[in-house]
């Protein structure tokens, strides 16, 4: 994973840590601006944002566990003489 990766999974994981601790996302901007967390843009995170991050990592994780459902397909090559 590259380095700009690790930071978007870890800023996924945490907020979606606080999230489902039911705080709001007004409650989690200002504590991410306070533990001195900024977004990937350098700026500070607002209600908005934090809901966007939330809504991303819940579609990145339902991709997932999309993708983890689906059976592997094998296919055989025969040889034609």
């Amino acid at each position: 994973m590259t380095t700009d990766r690790v930071i978007h999974q870890a800023l996924f994981d945490r907020t979606l840590g606080l999230k489902v601790g039911n705080i709001y996302c007004r409650q989690i901007a200002a504590y991410l601006n306070c533990e001195g967390v900024s977004s990937w843009t350098a700026k500070r995170f607002y209600t908005e944002l934090v809901f966007g991050v939330i809504r991303k990592a819940l579609m990145k994780a339902q991709c997932m566990a999309d993708a983890m459902a689906i059976p592997d397909i094998r296919v055989g090559v025969k040889r034609l003489n």
